[in-house]
């Protein structure tokens, strides 16, 4: 019986897998727009003892809402210090934007 489960348990990993690749690497592409608010994210879980803080920031922009990362693959703290509230600025971006799931595109460089 177990047997039986394992191919669908690997087939099922391999798709969430590529679907975390596609939401996270797609998408690239360049926006010009003015910032208008920078809102630090803390998001706390605890599960059996063990406490997860992750951090980010979310840009709100004439372009629509992104994301600076400050750990993890594409993470780029330095690029905080560089934008300020009121500017205007290009950013390359990747990956897609679904807000109800709290996705939303990852800077990557600013210009």
């Amino acid at each position: 019986m177990i047997m039986k489960k394992i191919p669908f348990i690997a087939i099922v990993s391999v798709v969430l897998m590529l679907l975390a690749g596609i939401v996270t690497f797609s998408n690239q592409r360049e926006v010009m727009a003015t910032v208008n608010r920078i809102e630090k994210i803390e998001n706390v879980t605890s599960s059996e003892g063990n406490t997860t803080t992750k951090v980010y920031y979310l840009l709100f922009t004439s372009g629509g809402t992104m994301r600076i990362s400050i750990n993890g693959f594409l993470s780029h703290p330095e690029l905080l210090g560089r934008i300020k509230v009121d500017s205007t600025y290009t950013f390359r971006t990747m990956g897609l934007e679904l807000p109800f799931a709290g996705f939303y595109p990852n800077v990557v460089s600013v210009k």
